[in-house]
């Protein structure tokens, strides 16, 4: 199965941009062409490890936040 990674600004409800795959690298890639990366104020996502890496090395003083639907997703999957 291949998978893409979607990349939103979620105030203004856009997707900014569609990475393929699922890995950090691709993740990274992006993060580092933002043109204003300072202007990111706080990213919510699934909290898949890659992911982190790629905001942990691209938006080091960013906060991460896990999106409500994997919580619950992940909460649901534990419940069963």
């Amino acid at each position: 199965m291949v998978y893409d990674t979607t990349l939103c600004d979620l105030e203004r409800h856009l997707v900014v941009g569609i990475v393929t795959g699922r890995g950090s690298k691709g993740v990274e890639g992006y993060l580092k062409r933002l043109p204003h990366p300072e202007r990111v104020r706080v990213v919510v996502m699934d909290m898949h490890e890659p992911y982190r890496r790629a905001v942990r090395r691209c938006l080091p003083l960013k906060p991460i936040v896990a999106d409500k639907f994997h919580v619950i997703s992940q909460t649901n999957h534990a419940l069963d």
